[in-house]
C-alpha cells in the first residue's frame, strides 16, 4: 500500500465520479478507512466532516458538522467499492440507499426511490439492489440496537472550534439526608473557579426536582437546605473542568 491511497467518489444519481484529493487519511487497515474533509461545494450548513469506511460491512457513516463545528448528523451511505492494488486506487460507488441519524434520536431512511429509478434505468444490476438491500437491513438493525454510531466513537478526529470552551462532565449520584447542603458545598467550591455549572436534579422516585440544564448560580444558593432529598442523580457540565479536579466525589 502506499502512503496515500487515491480515493473517488462515484455517484448514480447524479452520475459523477469526483476524485477525492483533499480527503486526510486518518487511519487505514484492510477493512477501514477514516478520512477527515470539507465540503466541495460551499454548503449553507455543512462545512465538514470525517468518515468512517467500513469496508467489510459497505457502510460509509459520516459525521455532518455545520460551520461552528456542532454536528448536524451522522450520514450513512450504502457503498460498494473497488481497489485496485497497483496503483492504489479506491472507487467507493453509492447505492443510494442512506440513513440520516440526528442528535435528538430521530432516525431517518431516504432515497429509496432512487434504487427503484437506478433499477428501472439500468444503473443497478439485480444483484447490486439485493446486495444494497441487504446491507441497509444489517446498518438498521445495529442503529435500532443502539450500537451504532457509538462504535465508532474511538475512530473521529476531535473537532474543537476555535469560539467553543472545553468543557468537562461529572455524573454521580447522592444518598444522603443531607445531599442539599452537600450540593451547596459543592457548587460554592465550583464558583471559585468561575465555572458556569447546569446541574439536572433528579429524584429517584417523583418527579423532577429542578428541569434538566436549569442554570445554577453559586451565590444564590438554590437548593440550600433541601434536607428532605434523600436519592439524587446529579449531572454536572461546567467549563474548564480540570482533570481530575472532582477525584475525591468518585466515592460518592
Amino acid at each position: 500500500m502506499s502512503e496515500k491511497p487515491v480515493l473517488y467518489r462515484k455517484r448514480l444519481i447524479p452520475s459523477e465520479c469526483i476524485r477525492l484529493d483533499n480527503d486526510e487519511i486518518l487511519l487505514r487497515s484492510d477493512s477501514l478507512l477514516v478520512t477527515r474533509w470539507k465540503t466541495i461545494r460551499p454548503k449553507k450548513e455543512l462545512s465538514r466532516g470525517a468518515s468512517c469506511y467500513l469496508l467489510d460491512k459497505g457502510w460509509k457513516i459520516s459525521r455532518f458538522l455545520n460551520h461552528s463545528g456542532e454536528l448536524i448528523c451522522w450520514y450513512c451511505d450504502i457503498i460498494d467499492y473497488t481497489w485496485d492494488v497497483d496503483t492504489d486506487t479506491y472507487v467507493f460507488t453509492d447505492l443510494l440507499a442512506d440513513v440520516l441519524i440526528y442528535p435528538s434520536g430521530e432516525i431517518r431512511v431516504v432515497d429509496l426511490d432512487e434504487i427503484a429509478q437506478a433499477l428501472e434505468e439500468g444503473l443497478l444490476t439485480p444483484e447490486q439492489t439485493c446486495l444494497c438491500m441487504r446491507r441497509l437491513d444489517a446498518l438498521l438493525r445495529e442503529i435500532y440496537a443502539g450500537t451504532l454510531p457509538g462504535a465508532l466513537d474511538d475512530y473521529w478526529p476531535a473537532e474543537k472550534p476555535k469560539s467553543q470552551i472545553p468543557r468537562g462532565r461529572l455524573s454521580f449520584c447522592l444518598s444522603q439526608p443531607a445531599a442539599g447542603d452537600l450540593i451547596s458545598c459543592l457548587l460554592h467550591s465550583l464558583s471559585r473557579h468561575s465555572l458556569r455549572i447546569h446541574l439536572d436534579l433528579r429524584l429517584r422516585s417523583g418527579g423532577p426536582d429542578l428541569r434538566p440544564g436549569a442554570i445554577l448560580h453559586p451565590e444564590r444558593q438554590h437548593i440550600r437546605g433541601r434536607n428532605s432529598i434523600r436519592a439524587v442523580q446529579i449531572v454536572l457540565i461546567a467549563d474548564h473542568l480540570r482533570a481530575g479536579e472532582f477525584h475525591s466525589l468518585r466515592a460518592l
